[in-house]
């Protein structure tokens, strides 16, 4: 099974990255920089069409929104993303973003059943162990905001969000796809 996840930018300091998961494995990242969102949509359309994905979910924030109202008008099966809502699972995350992030956390433990492989990306590894998360005052996950990654790293984590919505649904505990969000992104066992 193969599923994509899109973080998009267009033409400034920031990258689009395609991250395209397959058989528990981030294969190497597409990395996209300095494009226009028509063009963006053009790789997306090119890695469906070389993948055929069961699911293609995009940041559908700021500029990812043009985006996906174009795959959508050209009939592509994706799902537009907004990491600033609230969590699947409200009591646990203070939003969306913090939950997928901690779900790749959980998908990188060794001891996990099914943990992932990710490629050799050093941008990537970078992004992944410099992120900072705290508790806000209801004791739920709150994973640090973008901006205040991006001052620290001297770049937007693209690559790390790409691989976190490539990763929803997956569960390193069995693999279930499918659960009662009502997205068909299974998140039962969390």
């Amino acid at each position: 099974m193969t599923v994509l996840g899109c973080d998009i930018a267009r033409y400034g300091e920031d990258s689009s990255v395609i991250s395209i998961f397959q058989d528990r494995e981030i294969l190497p990242l597409r990395i996209f920089s300095k494009f226009s969102t028509m063009a963006i949509a053009g790789f997306i359309i090119n890695a469906i069409e070389e993948f055929t994905p069961k699911e293609v979910y995009i940041d559908e924030i700021g500029l990812g929104g043009g985006v996906v109202d174009r795959l959508l008008e050209q009939k592509y099966n994706i799902t537009g993303i907004n990491v600033a809502r609230k969590s699947w699972f409200p009591n646990e995350f203070n939003n969306l973003r913090s939950q997928l992030w901690y779900n790749l956390r959980q998908c990188l433990n060794p001891n996990a059943d099914n943990p992932i492989v990710l490629p050799n990306d050093p941008d990537l590894i970078e992004e992944l162990s410099n992120v900072n998360y705290s508790f806000d005052s209801q004791g739920r996950i709150k994973i640090e905001s973008k901006d205040d990654m991006k001052k620290r790293l001297g770049r937007s984590p693209d690559r790390a969000d790409a691989v976190c919505l490539s990763l929803i649904g997956y569960e390193h505990t069995n693999q279930k796809i499918g659960g009662s969000s009502g997205l068909g992104i299974g998140w039962d066992n969390y």
